[in-house]
């Protein structure tokens, strides 16, 4: 499967890193709870890892909270491979954003 990573630098603490991305993932949750499903996410200190269904793929993915940026890996199925740069774009400017 291949694999999808980026990096979004941040300005903050760890933890308020941390606080600010598992606040924007109970909105995002909330707002597309109709687009995907068997969600599971587990959080560590400063660090998630979580899969969950849509459009019939599985994606698995890691998020960790480093001290000046937000690392992102996750495995892309081949089918979503086509929406690589839109994944990108729409994580990188939500992220930027959650992280001024």
């Amino acid at each position: 499967m291949p694999k999808f990573s980026m990096t979004v630098p941040h300005n903050l603490s760890q933890q308020e890193a941390t606080d600010r991305l598992k606040r924007l993932l109970e909105f995002v949750k909330d707002a597309y709870k109709d687009k995907y499903k068997d969600l599971q996410e587990a959080w560590g200190e400063n660090s998630l890892t979580s899969s969950f269904k849509t459009m019939g793929l599985t994606i698995k993915g890691k998020v960790d909270v480093e001290a000046n940026q937000v690392k992102i890996d996750s495995d892309l199925p081949f089918a979503a491979m086509m929406f690589k740069g839109q994944i990108e774009k729409t994580l990188r400017e939500q992220l930027s954003k959650t992280l001024a």
